[in-house]
């Protein structure tokens, strides 16, 4: 090509696909023209072309990949940064001192053999809304062995959660476009998304929780109305991450069966209560010799007039049984696993005779009482 065509006849047009390769091929200063005929130069359109797309493309990608809500180190430092209700209620770590550890826990793999009314529906929400943070853009399911609560969890626990934030809240049913805008997202009862994340509520035995499906976190409720085989699928569907989560959660049943046979392949962690022992005691593992009487004394009737905690084998009194700490009965396992009874709820705790009285109830089994009551299995 010759110096008039890249010259002054080349205002007359813009360059061809077949100049611009004979201009690449010069050493001599690149100039070209725009289809109005202004002279720009070459390198200079092309590193400004570069650097605006670069920086229109790490725009995007920081507003696609980083997570505007920041999930701090645990989702105990995300409850108390963000200030979640449960029901209406604000999550007490100073009321529920036992729970404090366990939000405090980061381990990817975490059974929680609980007795009812004791925040295992709590935890299970914050963690899932603390993973969503976390890991921005990934997929998480919790499985319930019924379609109902799957339903209620999903519509009257996570998502009144969620809501309770009014930071938090505008993410949930949405999730940010390509264009790194906010757009309606899914917000039904079985698939929610919140930002780029998404929650998926299944029912174990459903024929959506066959299909197949690939999550980074993996949950499940209620163990004890699952199947091992049903667990064992579910499991199956997280193979492709390297780092991925899983929790499992319910009230016991049988000794080693369902959640219990989790449990003790974890480091077994209980909460001891202090006492004159040197090891404290576990008062759920106690019953009933950890229920004291007054026998008669005014004094004991006058300071516990419905009964009070004591440890069966050093006999103090104990007033408080959240003075304590949780110890791993076997620390070498990898797995964490947490046993919580009634007894370390507040309703409860400054309220020994309020567990009496259900286990006096005609219709409470020993079985029931065990597993509901004191987060034990029991045959």
């Amino acid at each position: 090509m010759s110096d008039d065509t890249r010259g002054s006849n080349a205002h007359k047009r813009s360059n061809t696909y077949a100049e611009y390769v004979d201009i690449l091929s010069t050493d001599e200063p690149l100039q070209i023209h725009d289809p109005y005929g202004a002279t720009v130069d070459f390198e200079q359109m092309v590193s400004e072309h570069f650097i605006q797309g670069l920086e229109r493309s790490l725009g995007l990608f920081l507003k696609e990949s980083f997570c505007p809500i920041d999930p701090m180190d645990s989702p105990y430092e995300f409850v108390k940064r963000y200030g979640f209700l449960y029901q209406n209620v604000k999550l007490d770590f100073d009321a529920y001192k036992f729970q404090e550890a366990i939000y405090k826990d980061t381990h990817p793999e975490i059974v929680l053999m609980q007795a009812a009314q004791t925040g295992k529906t709590a935890y299970l929400t914050t963690l899932l809304l603390w993973l969503a943070c976390k890991f921005w853009g990934d997929k998480f399911v919790i499985y319930f062995p019924g379609q109902d609560l799957a339903r209620i969890f999903s519509s009257q626990r996570f998502k009144t959660f969620v809501e309770s934030n009014s930071f938090v809240a505008p993410y949930l049913g949405n999730e940010i476009s390509s264009d790194g805008d906010s757009r309606a997202g899914e917000n039904s009862k079985s698939v929610r998304s919140f930002g780029r994340s998404i929650f998926h509520f299944f029912t174990i035995g459903g024929k959506v929780s066959t299909e197949s499906h690939t999550f980074k976190g993996i949950f499940f409720d209620e163990v004890r109305g699952m199947t091992n085989a049903e667990v064992n699928k579910a499991e199956h569907r997280t193979s492709a991450y390297s780092e991925w989560w899983n929790i499992k959660a319910s009230t016991a049943k049988y000794p080693k069966s369902d959640i219990h046979a989790y449990f003790t392949e974890t480091d077994q962690r209980y909460w001891h209560t202090n006492c004159d022992c040197s090891d404290g005691v576990i008062l759920s593992d106690n019953w009933p010799d950890c229920y004291g009487f007054s026998n008669g004394s005014t004094t004991l009737k006058k300071r516990f007039a419905d009964g009070f905690w004591q440890c069966p084998k050093c006999q103090k009194i104990i007033e408080n049984p959240l003075d304590g700490q949780w110890v791993a009965h076997y620390p070498d396992n990898w797995r964490h696993g947490y046993q919580v009874s009634k007894i370390l709820s507040p309703l409860y705790a400054f309220k020994a005779g309020r567990l009496m009285q259900e286990y006096n109830e005609p219709n409470m089994s020993m079985m029931e009482f065990y597993n509901s009551c004191l987060g034990r299995p029991y045959i």
